[in-house]
């Protein structure tokens, strides 16, 4: 249950600290004293947008902390990356003015979304906006489905189900892609076909980049190579002649004088000329002035140019993968069948998983129908629609998010009107009733520890808010309620008592004794400064 609830800075609260009990716990107050602002604060908790502007004018953040006890979560619900005890839960939401929002789980940071996802299994927050759902197919289908308590074999069909559409989007896209691919497939395998023949090798073009150049400057290297064999071998005037010459005069000079290592470095400077020149002459050797080489190169070339000019690309290694990919289109086309037969397969299997699963859920809904109708009945009759009828009736479709079924409450306030949509039909007091007694049917199934009523009284008055109040007081012996009324027959039947007031345009809460209490409830019957006889109404609508 909520246990406590502090407020700090929060539009027009400065610090507000409230401890509610178990059972039904009231909030009244005059019109424009607060009331909504508490709901919007115990919105920030529910994970609700944080708007900069709910921060009390300066301030420089607000603070709403909201403290859980006795709580009902299954394993699932604390799977969440945040360390969760049965016994106390305390939630956070700070707001700065900057537009920044936190919030925590037991200190723990959490996003927005697991802050939602956690707090809706505590808490139940119930407007009078809410009972516009009532006239959603789809708010009618989670209330079979809660009362069907068919979660696991809901959640297991809503797996399939995303596998299922997945793999068919899937089927679509090899479809659509090799439909495309057969268009194109004579120009791809031309375009194949082209590359191949072309041999591509990778290092080919800089080589023949490298040869043409040699090829077209042949007579130049020739020449300029050629002087230089002359200057290092000529017989007369070479360099190697020259060495040999002196290498013979240090040899006569050695007879006399120790010059055997500059004898040795002039030798290997000898030997590395002769060596050098060697290596000159087969360079000119290699050059050839060859035209027919030198145009075979530049035909090459050419082929090569072309294909990086048509696939706009730049290197032949990228004309390699160009190939190589249109390869494996070509492949997948040869095998298309195939993989398509083999997607199918699984599409089907998941299909007849599928079907298992929903024809499932229709079995456990169908059951609880009649459970819902007798349930909801009995509670409107008592609640002062003694002519109500409510059928919930259960047509399959095709296969949707939730199953094959869609459901659609079937709705009649008097005895001579024939049941139609009760979102045709019914009016804004009578949906209330309505929404409470389904709130009633649910509250157990949904494992919820608290339940919020606000205003959802509206469109209601004399004995039916009474009794209404009664509904309530029910739910309240197994979950506790929190309900915001204008009502005093509503008021009267809560067992903890809260009144919301403004003082100097700042709101507050005040736990009532049964005194104030009576007093309340007095005003609320008959206005300020109520009569001996308003608060002796008043003790009577509390002993009913």
């Amino acid at each position: 249950m909520l246990k406590k609830l502090y407020i700090k800075d929060y539009a027009l609260i400065e610090t507000l600290e409230v401890e509610f009990s178990e059972g039904m716990n009231v909030l009244t107050g005059e019109t424009g004293a607060g009331k909504s602002i508490i709901m919007g604060a115990l919105g920030l908790v529910m994970g609700a947008r944080a708007e900069q502007q709910a921060i009390r004018n300066g301030a420089r953040k607000c603070i709403v902390e909201a403290v859980f006890s006795d709580i009902l979560l299954s394993d699932t619900d604390k799977s969440g990356d945040f360390d969760i005890d049965d016994d106390e839960v305390i939630i956070r939401r700070e707001v700065t003015d900057n537009g920044k929002s936190r919030a925590f789980i037991n200190d723990t940071p959490v996003s927005l979304n697991d802050l939602r996802d956690f707090s809706s299994h505590l808490l139940d927050i119930h407007s009078q906006h809410e009972n516009l759902l009532l006239n959603k197919a789809g708010f009618q289908l989670g209330v079979v489905d809660a009362v069907a308590g068919d979660s696991a074999i809901l959640n297991e069909y809503k797996a399939v189900y995303s596998d299922y559409k997945s793999n068919l989007r899937e089927l679509q896209e090899m479809e659509q892609s090799i439909a495309k691919a057969q268009e194109e497939k004579d120009y791809l395998e031309f375009q194949f076909r082209q590359l191949d023949e072309a041999k591509l090798k990778t290092g080919e073009q800089e080589e023949l980049e490298q040869e043409l150049s040699m090829l077209e400057h042949a007579e130049e290297i020739k020449s300029e190579l050629s002087q230089v064999s002359s200057r290092l071998d000529d017989e007369q005037y070479g360099v190697i002649q020259n060495l040999k010459e002196g290498l013979q005069s240090l040899a006569r000079a050695a007879k006399f004088v120790d010059i055997a290592e500059l004898e040795r470095n002039i030798n290997s400077a000898y030997l590395d000329l002769k060596e050098a020149s060697g290596d000159v002459e087969r360079l000119i050797g290699g050059v050839e002035v060859n035209p027919q080489r030198k145009i075979a190169v530049e035909e090459r070339l050419n082929i090569l140019y072309d294909l990086e000019q048509k696939h706009h690309l730049r290197t032949i290694a990228e004309l390699i993968e160009l190939r190589d990919s249109i390869g494996s289109k070509l492949d997948m086309m040869t095998t298309s069948d195939e993989k398509i037969e083999e997607k199918r397969a699984i599409i089907a299997k998941l299909h007849d998983k599928m079907a298992d699963f929903a024809c499932r859920l229709t079995s456990s809904r169908t059951e609880v129908l009649e459970i819902i109708s007798n349930h909801l009945v009995g509670k409107l009759c008592y609640m002062g629609m003694e002519h109500a009828r409510l059928e919930v009736a259960i047509q399959h479709t095709d296969f949707t998010p939730s199953g094959c079924d869609e459901v659609e409450f079937r709705f009649s306030a008097n005895k001579d009107v024939p049941l139609a949509p009760i979102s045709k039909i019914a009016s804004g007091g009578e949906v209330a009733r309505v929404m409470l007694a389904l709130k009633g049917l649910i509250v157990d199934k949904m494992r919820l520890s608290t339940i919020v009523f606000d205003e959802i009284d509206t469109g209601v008055s004399g004995e039916m808010a009474g009794r209404m109040g009664n509904v309530m007081g029910e739910i309240a012996k197994g979950t506790q309620v929190i309900t915001i009324t204008h009502l005093p027959q509503i008021a009267a039947k809560g067992q903890t008592h809260f009144k919301v007031y403004k003082d100097n345009g700042r709101t507050g809460i005040l736990l009532l004794d049964e005194k104030a209490r009576i007093n309340e409830i007095a005003e609320m019957l008959s206005g300020k400064n109520p009569t001996e006889s308003a608060c002796r109404a008043a003790e009577e609508l509390m002993n009913l």
